[in-house]
């Protein structure tokens, strides 16, 4: 009982472990610890003879030792948070992409398809690690191997950065047709100064437009 109130408060001390994951380690220690107790239970109070009780007496006494064990070794993942600090990265940079005015609809798409893909392959990576360890070394590699997902995962959505080319090309050749056309008005005898100005500004505003 005295460590399983003490693994219960190393579980509630966590700040890394959301409340379902304390609730669900707390669950798993209390699971052992039950079941060791069974077996203390499941033993007589009275028996006939010295060598009967020195039985019983050595079944609950490693019923004790395991129990204790057992509860000892119940060490939780803190997976949630990791998790989250993956998918709280991707709504940014989707909101980040949908916002940009130089990248066509199919570039967007294309962007939030990659970060979509690398946000699930930290997110799986993440699954991949147990909720519960049975030792410290087990949690302490599951836990590393956790963060490292995380932070990968974070960085590399963070790092989308979709080149916008459909739009700036499609500018350009406006731009260069646009220059064209100004060329030949410039070219032309029969206009006059401010005639040529006033076509010129024609074709900068529907160049603008396009």
């Amino acid at each position: 009982a005295n460590a399983l109130t003490a693994k219960n408060k190393e579980i509630d001390d966590r700040t890394d472990l959301t409340q379902e994951e304390k609730d669900a380690a707390k669950a798993e220690a209390k699971k052992l610890a039950d079941a060791e107790l069974a077996k203390v239970e499941a033993q007589p109070d009275n028996v006939e003879t010295a060598d009967a009780a020195a039985a019983a007496q050595k079944i609950v006494n490693n019923a004790e030792d395991k129990g204790v064990a057992d509860v000892t070794s119940v060490y939780p993942i803190a997976k949630e948070q990791a998790k989250q600090a993956v998918a709280d990265e991707l709504t940014k940079k989707e909101a980040e992409i949908d916002a940009r005015t130089d990248l066509t609809q199919e570039e967007k798409d294309a962007a939030k398809k990659e970060e979509q893909a690398k946000a699930k392959a930290a997110t799986d990576a993440i699954n991949a690690q147990p909720a519960i360890a049975n030792s410290e070394d087990k949690a302490t590699a599951a836990q590393q191997a956790v963060d490292t997902a995380k932070n990968t995962g974070v960085s590399e959505v963070k790092a989308v950065n979709p080149e916008a080319k459909a739009k700036p090309a499609a500018k350009k050749a406006i731009d260069e047709e646009a220059k064209a056309k100004k060329a030949a008005i410039d070219a032309r005898n029969d206009l006059s100064t401010k005639a040529k100005e006033a076509l010129k500004a024609k074709v900068d505003k529907v160049a603008k437009k396009a």
